[in-house]
């Protein structure tokens, strides 16, 4: 345990001794960390733009989203009242075709006894 702590504090002195070595005065030191935090700042800055921009995009999406499911749903309720329509147009015209047909029918048969007469009375 000691020793660990003897070869962090070492390791400490070392990067300590490495950072002196790296910058010429304390002006350089501190002028190179500034530019640092410039260049992190301005990234800092780039991120935040994009993060408002893909929340307004994200906002925009859920509205139109929104918009376009109610659209949907409204057509959805179009289409179930016309298919409504449909099957009662369909019930009348069947109806209304087997009708016809009766109707028919019943021309033909009262053809049919008309001819039968007229051919009683010629005889």
């Amino acid at each position: 345990n000691e020793r660990e702590e003897a070869k962090k504090k070492m390791d400490g002195l070392y990067a300590k001794q490495g950072r002196g070595r790296q910058y010429k005065s304390k002006q350089d030191r501190d002028a190179y960390l500034q530019s640092h935090i410039d260049e992190l700042t301005v990234a800092q800055e780039e991120k935040q733009t994009q993060l408002h921009t893909q929340r307004d995009a994200l906002s925009n999406t859920r509205r139109s989203h929104t918009s376009e499911s109610k659209i949907v749903k409204h057509k959805l309720a179009d289409v179930s009242k016309r298919s409504a329509s449909l099957q009662s147009l369909t019930k009348t015209i069947d109806g209304k075709l087997k009708e016809r047909s009766e109707i028919q029918e019943q021309r033909m048969a009262e053809f049919r006894k008309t001819e039968h007469l007229q051919d009683s009375v010629r005889d």
